[in-house]
């Protein structure tokens, strides 16, 4: 059974300068590599695996991690 992948809004204070997005991805599924320069991002794994990171210093999280970025 293959389910969809989402992006939902949570909340978003500050003038929008903070958001609390949920991300639902499908297993395989890959942003483009790329960085923040003028913020940072937490995540918190709810379900499965997240690898997260630059260069040689990637990190794979699981559920209960949470990192920021």
């Amino acid at each position: 059974m293959k389910t969809q992948g989402y992006i939902r809004l949570i909340s978003s204070v500050d003038n929008n300068k903070n958001s609390v997005l949920e991300l639902n991805i499908l297993p395989n599924e890959r942003t483009p590599l790329h960085y923040h320069t003028l913020f940072s991002e937490t995540f918190e794994v709810l379900k499965g695996i997240l690898e997260v990171g630059k260069g040689k210093h990637v990190r794979q999280l699981k559920k209960g991690d949470i990192v920021t970025i």
